[in-house]
């Protein structure tokens, strides 16, 4: 459901409909229209952010389009419904849908437009027609051949209660119109959210829905909305004034497709797409390919996670932004991303892949021509380029020839990482990456080597990683190092590049120098007494390298000196348990995950750019920063005292036990596992994700923490435990020690696979509890629903003033009214109960209702030793957050003497 704080967005009104003709035979909406519910992608909608509950207009509009793929408009999708989540995710990102805040319906048009052009249907090919107040009249007019309508209704309260002509806003919803029937006031629609119409489960099969639409009231006032226009509601059993909430209609959109965009037409391709200016593309985790030449004055801007792919030609000349995700392009010759500059913000991945249909010597140009450059101003980029079945692949980098100005800027922390496609033996020779110019265009290089934040990775299974050379003739190359096959580590000097091949022990007491080292698969040990190990030149403002590729190093002291160190890390076990000594800033990139089991004090920051550092000691530093798609993790013996900063989407801490001061955690990071947060009173702020992760736990917040309005908590329950039975399985909880204020976080539930509400287990036919939130100092909180209702029952936030604490809570859903005769009988010893249909007992009457034992036969026997007892008669059904909760009203109670 979409959430809107009062505002209507911008209208665009494009007027005019075209008389096209229309070729072929369109397919009825009503039987021809996939039906998606938001909450169905994957179970509980868990495939969507915010498990879909926000996401009722991009659901819509993605039903609207694949009824156009289906009747020939196949640039737009696929007809395979496996693929309608990659299509959901890519519409939400393009308008702008987040967990928290739903889609603004400028949003919407601004999505659709970008879509229809980025898959080739030029802004000519198209009408928009949009209208503020939709009648029905106005739904069955636009509802034609290769049109789709979508419209949206807001939800409308009494306000005060009780009474019937003033209304107050509570949120909105996106619908797909199939039909429309002015003389019978009634309208077909696919709904993303069945279950806010009509008392049916949200599930595919229950839609269509047919429902009446009839006209509001002109003396109603309602929020909002203008009052010098008439406006239409739907009405059913479970919306208009009887009901308690209306559904008025407040926008309507109509798109309209010229036959000559359907793929099927003679000389048919894809139209030119023309930036006028930066061009914003939040791909959101799915896959948007842009079949559209790209040209014009402007570029893309590139941000959130999954992968803009551009298929055809690119001359933009705006210049192009990234900071997350892939931006990609199979093109064969020329700019892939444009004739400007490439600038990389974030740990993204710019790849390569020309097609080889027809294979071919291929050469690429990034930011070329005069004063264009690829830079890089943090994280950890990847530059990964594969020639496939062409015989070469040569990808030039930069404009610059004048021989001052550098082509490759990458400023300190930032790093890039090449990926051929061949690995290592395929660089410098059938994919080659070249810098043009000479001297101050290339990069510079020191002992036979570039910058360690220049590094290849291989193709093997882990990613392993190397230093690099550079060659004037072939461009990139692995840089040559001395092995330890042939050299022994006490042997090494200041200005040896080493590879560590095979086990080397440093001898008792003694200090070794390499000019950078590479552990392979081995490791680096002490002798005895305290051993170290300088690396690099120690000197103030250079960079040293140390790359672990599933390496491990066990000395006393890793000395960097007055330098700056990337340590880089493949695969899923690296470790340095030595004190590492620097005056600069450590800079962990590479994929894979590296643990720093030693104690640490650290006078310059840590940044985490790629992949997974874990503190598992005592650990000082003045800050340490977490970019995108990386992670910093805390084991059970780790102490991190200094402020952590989970700046942007993506930026994840995992908690194993261990403890943390300071955090600050942007929109759209990731906290995850059980440990301390705020440490020694320290102060908090979250407007993230909160999840379990891989084991549920507590959180404890130590010092004072606030919740922003963007926060979001997933509760998540891995076995069927409550509070009565907590097992040893526990599901994910907080406890605060200072003052909390919590400004509207939306909670959300999970579930191990086979536990859900619904998954028929006879644990969910009764209530339960659980520890959610508990406080031992003050508090100011408010939290908003999620994706608690379930066809078993639904999950509420509850108060127990008596441990003063929050619980979750689930109550089961009492079943439909039974048709039931009911009749009573004594012998002394107990009541003997005759029915017809299905009867239910409750210890109260609010509840849990179960069924008696031995339904079958229609008789149970009450004994007379039994405690009191209540029998279902009936339920009544509200609406809370647009969400059909039943509610057990009449019994009646058999009472002991």
């Amino acid at each position: 459901m979409k959430k809107r704080s009062g505002l209507l967005g911008v209208w665009l009104m494009i007027l005019g409909i075209f008389p096209w003709s229309v070729l072929g035979q369109w397919t009825d909406k009503v039987t021809d229209t996939p039906s998606l519910v938001q909450v169905d992608f994957g179970p509980y909608g868990q495939y969507l952010p915010g498990d879909g509950e926000s996401y009722c207009v991009p659901t819509s509009a993605t039903m609207s389009i694949l009824w156009l793929v289906r009747n020939g408009f196949t640039q737009l999708g696929s007809t395979n419904l496996s693929d309608a989540t990659n299509l959901e995710l890519v519409i939400a990102g393009l308008m702008g849908t987040t967990p928290s805040g739903g889609t603004y319906w400028n949003g919407y048009a601004n999505g659709i437009v970008t879509y229809f052009n980025a898959r080739g249907i030029s802004s000519q090919q198209f009408t928009h027609v949009s209208t503020p107040n939709p009648s029905i009249e106005w739904l069955y007019t636009n509802n034609i051949n290769q049109s789709i309508v979508n419209f949206s209704v807001g939800w409308f309260y009494p306000s005060p209660t009780g009474q019937t002509t003033n209304y107050a806003n509570a949120g909105g919803h996106g619908l797909t119109l199939l039909a429309a029937d002015p003389a019978a006031q009634m309208i077909t629609i696919n709904n993303p959210y069945p279950a806010s119409f009509l008392d049916v489960p949200n599930v595919p099969a229950s839609n269509p829905q047919t429902v009446s639409m009839v006209p509001v009231p002109s003396d109603w006032t309602i929020q909002d909305l203008d009052s010098s226009l008439a406006y239409s509601q739907i009405v059913t059993p479970e919306l208009g004034v009887d009901a308690g909430l209306l559904a008025v209609l407040w926008t309507g959109d109509v798109w309209t497709i010229q036959t000559n965009a359907l793929p099927s037409q003679p000389d048919y391709s894809p139209q030119p797409w023309p930036l006028s200016d930066s061009q914003v593309i939040n791909s959101n985790g799915g896959v948007l390919e842009v079949l559209a030449p790209v040209n014009g004055p402007g570029g893309f801007t590139k941000s959130g996670e999954g992968t803009l792919l551009l298929r055809a030609s690119n001359s933009t000349s705006g210049g192009t932004a990234v900071s997350d995700g892939i931006l990609g392009s199979t093109v064969t010759e020329g700019t892939p991303f444009g004739t400007a500059g490439l600038v990389i913000t974030g740990d993204a991945t710019i790849s390569l892949e020309p097609d080889d249909s027809t294979p071919a010597d291929i050469t690429l140009q990034i930011a070329p021509g005069g004063s264009k450059t690829l830079f890089m101003s943090n994280g950890s980029a990847q530059l990964a380029f594969a020639r496939g079945a062409n015989p070469s692949l040569t990808v030039v980098l930069g404009g610059y020839t004048d021989g001052t100005n550098a082509n490759l800027i990458i400023t300190h922390p930032a790093a890039l990482v090449l990926a051929p496609g061949l690995g290592w033996p395929g660089l410098g020779s059938t994919e080659r990456a070249i810098v043009p110019g000479s001297n101050g265009n290339l990069p510079q290089q020191s002992l036979g080597m570039v910058s360690p934040a220049l590094l290849v990775q291989n193709n093997d299974t882990n990613g392993s990683l190397a230093f690099m050379r550079y060659d004037e003739t072939n461009g990139f190359a692995l840089a040559e190092l001395t092995s330890s096959r042939h050299l022994p580590i006490d042997q090494s000097t200041a200005k040896t590049r080493y590879a560590v091949d095979t086990p080397q022990v440093i001898p008792a007491g003694t200090t070794v120098s390499a000019a950078a080292m590479m552990v392979n698969g081995e490791s680096v040990s002490s002798g005895g007494g305290t051993t170290t190990l300088q690396v690099g030149s120690l000197e103030t403002g250079r960079f040293s390298g140390v790359i672990l590729n599933s390496g491990v190093v066990d000395i006393s002291v890793l000395d960097f000196g007055l330098a700056s160190a990337y340590l880089a890390a493949s695969g899923p076990s690296n470790r340095i348990s030595s004190s590492i000594q620097l005056e600069g800033i450590l800079t962990k990139i590479g994929t894979g995950t590296l643990d720093l089991t030693g104690s640490n004090t650290f006078s310059g920051s840590i940044r985490v750019s790629g992949g997974r550092l874990n503190l598992d000691g005592v650990t000082q530093f003045p800050i340490l920063e977490v970019e995108a798609d990386s992670t910093i993790g805390v084991g059970p013996n780790g102490v991190a005292n200094g402020p952590i900063s989970l700046p942007t989407e993506g930026s994840s801490l995992v908690l194993a036990g261990g403890q943390i001061s300071q955090l600050t955690a942007q929109l759209d990071s990731v906290i995850e596992g059980f440990g301390i947060i705020g440490a020694n009173g320290a102060t908090n702020t979250v407007s993230g994700i909160l999840r379990a992760g891989s084991t549920a736990g507590e959180l404890i917040f130590d010092g004072p923490v606030t919740f922003t309005g963007t926060s979001e908590y997933f509760w998540t329950l891995n076995a069927l435990n409550d509070d009565a039975n907590p097992g040893t399985t526990p599901w994910n909880r907080m406890t605060f020690n200072q003052n909390m204020v919590m400004h509207g976080t939306q909670f959300f539930v999970n579930f191990a696979e086979g536990v859900d509400p619904d998954s028929g287990d006879p644990f969910w036919n009764q209530s339960h509890s659980w520890a959610l939130l508990e406080f031992n100092s003050d508090y100011n909180f408010h939290v908003t629903s999620g994706n608690w209702a379930f066809a078993s029952g639904s999950f509420n936030i509850v108060w127990d003033s008596t441990h003063n604490r929050a619980l979750m809570q689930f109550t089961p859903n009492a079943p439909a009214p039974p048709d039931t005769s009911i009749a009573l009988s004594a012998d002394g010893a107990s009541v003997i109960i005759t029915y017809v249909g299905t009867l239910m007992q409750v210890p109260t009457l609010n509840g849990p209702w179960l069924p008696v034992p031995n339904a079958l036969p229609p008789t149970y026997t009450v004994p007379g030793d039994s405690p009191d007892v209540m029998f279902y008669q009936s339920t009544s059904a509200s609406l809370l957050a647009s969400r059909r909760v039943h509610h057990p009203v009449h019994g009646f109670r058999l009472e002991r003497d």
